[in-house]
């Protein structure tokens, strides 16, 4: 199954920009690209998987762009004067 997902990976830009729109029905965010590149010159063998990625941003992607700002502002005053590691 690996070397089969493997195989259907894209091998150009202009693929994966495709792929990620047939996938995530929207076009690729700014910069993928410059994403694009980096995977190449790292060996990146999985450049089409997202969907881990696409599962955890879902909650975000449903609001509006006020209400995402609005609720950054709730939360920034807790990091205040703090360095927050994500591991």
């Amino acid at each position: 199954q690996f070397r089969n997902k493997l195989s259907r990976q894209s091998r150009s830009l202009k693929a994966a920009v495709a792929e990620y729109k047939r996938r995530y029905g929207r076009a690729p965010p700014k910069g993928f690209d410059a994403w694009w590149k980096f995977a190449q010159e790292n060996g990146v063998k999985m450049v089409d998987e997202f969907d881990g990625l696409m599962e955890d941003l879902a909650p975000f992607m449903e609001m509006t762009g006020e209400e995402f700002r609005a609720r950054a502002a709730q939360v920034r005053p807790l990091d205040a004067g703090r360095i927050v590691y994500v591991y």
